[in-house]
C-alpha cells in the first residue's frame, strides 16, 4: 500500500532518498518538501555535459517557479552552513554527484592514498553541517545506490564507489527518514510515516 502523497512532506527531516540512477529519486525528494515554501535546491551535476545538463534543465521544470537554484559543485558544507538558514527547506541533489567532482578535482592533485581521507574529512563535514542546519531548515539529499553490480577495473573509480557507499551510510544515521527506490517504487527503510489529521 502506497503512501498518502500528503506524508511525504510531512516526513521527519534530514530525509534520504537513495536508489539505482534513473529510478525516480529526484522526483520523489521534491515529493517530500512543500511547494509552497521558500526553497532552496544546490545542485553538484557537472553541467558540462549535455545529457546530464538536459536532465537538470527537465528537472528544474517540474519544480515550482519561486524555488532558488545554486551550484554547488565542491563546498557542499559550507553551502549548507551559509545558505540554509535563508530558507524553509534545501534539497540536495545530489551527493553522488558531489563525491564524484571532489574525486575527480582532486585525483589531478593527490594520490589516491591521500585522497580517500581528504574526500572522507569533507563527507564528516557535510554530516556535520546537516546536524546543524537541520533543526531550522527542512533538508532533504538525493545520492545514489553505487555498490552492486560488477567492481570497477580502475581505481579511481573503486574509490567513488566506496566513498559514495560509505557517505550513504552516514548520512543514512543523520537521517530521521531514509527512502529507497527501486524500479520506481518508494520504499521507506528507516523512520515512520507521518499520521495524518483526521
Amino acid at each position: 500500500m502506497q503512501p498518502h502523497p500528503a506524508q511525504y512532506p510531512a516526513l521527519a527531516t534530514p530525509v534520504l532518498v537513495i536508489g539505482a540512477a534513473y529510478t525516480g529519486k529526484s522526483e520523489l525528494a521534491h515529493r517530500t518538501l512543500d511547494p509552497h515554501r521558500k526553497t532552496l535546491v544546490i545542485g553538484t551535476a557537472d553541467m558540462s555535459e549535455g545529457l546530464i545538463a538536459a536532465r537538470v534543465q527537465e528537472l528544474k521544470r517540474q519544480r515550482p517557479d519561486h524555488w532558488v537554484h545554486h551550484d554547488g559543485k565542491l563546498d557542499l558544507a559550507s553551502q549548507l552552513r551559509t545558505l540554509a538558514p535563508d530558507y524553509e527547506q534545501v534539497l540536495v541533489d545530489s551527493i553522488n554527484q558531489w563525491v564524484a567532482n571532489l574525486v575527480l578535482t582532486h585525483a589531478q592533485k593527490y594520490s589516491l592514498e591521500q585522497l580517500a581521507p581528504l574526500c572522507e574529512r569533507e563527507v564528516f563535514d557535510l554530516c556535520a553541517a546537516v546536524e546543524e542546519t537541520k533543526h531550522r531548515t527542512r533538508i532533504v539529499l538525493v545520492s545514489s545506490e553505487v555498490g552492486a553490480g560488477i567492481t570497477p577495473p580502475k581505481p579511481v573509480a573503486r574509490l567513488f564507489r566506496q566513498l559514495v557507499s560509505r557517505i550513504n551510510c552516514r548520512l543514512a544515521e543523520h537521517a530521521a527518514a531514509v527512502l529507497l527506490v527501486s524500479a520506481g517504487i518508494p520504499l521507506l527503510i528507516k523512520g515512520e510515516w507521518p499520521n495524518l489529521p483526521q
